[in-house]
């Protein structure tokens, strides 16, 4: 199984280039997804690019200030990245990993980095999660499912419903558990 790391560095991710990297090397992570990039266009992929990763972003689009999420991805990872399930209406990525030696359980995994901001469309993103994770599940009946990011606060019972297992018990900012 893959070595997953979830960081919110709300903005910044140029200036925090030499933390992330430390963090990447620090802990053997082989998928880290970055929340609060806060980077746009202007923002070259040259700028983002870490030594022996593949970099993903989906950059906030709509000109407002913040946002955005990015998938650090080791280069020698079975790693693909799933376009057709970007949306205009979403800050998320998504990836399907298939090792060689996957547990019996599972033939793919699934992994969604989500930046759900706190005033977004909340049935809009439940909407937009449950439907690539649909999708997917049709296609891949044996998934296995990695979802994080930063939530504020996104209702999750239908995820749960799906079924979905919450990993992270306690708060993570504040009182409040957003990751």
């Amino acid at each position: 199984m893959p070595t997953v790391l979830n960081a919110n560095i709300r903005g910044g991710f140029v200036n925090k280039m030499d933390e992330i990297s430390v963090m990447l090397a620090e802990h053997r992570v082989m998928i880290a997804l970055v929340t609060e990039t806060w980077l746009n266009s202007s923002i070259s992929e040259t700028s983002t690019h870490f030594n022996r990763f593949i970099t993903y972003r989906r950059d906030r689009a709509d000109g407002r200030q913040g946002g955005g999420v990015v998938f650090l991805v080791r280069d020698d990872l079975p790693c693909t990245l799933l376009p057709q399930l970007c949306s205009p209406s979403a800050e998320a990525l998504w990836l399907l990993y298939r090792y060689q030696r996957m547990p019996r359980k599972y033939s793919h995994i699934l992994i969604g980095g989500i930046y759900f901001p706190p005033d977004g469309d909340k049935a809009l993103a439940v909407a937009h999660v449950i439907d690539c994770l649909d999708v997917i599940s049709r296609k891949h009946q044996c998934l296995g499912i990695i979802l994080l990011g930063d939530f504020n606060g996104l209702p999750d019972q239908q995820l749960r419903a799906y079924p979905l297992k919450q990993i992270v018990k306690g708060p993570t900012r504040g009182k409040s558990t957003l990751d």
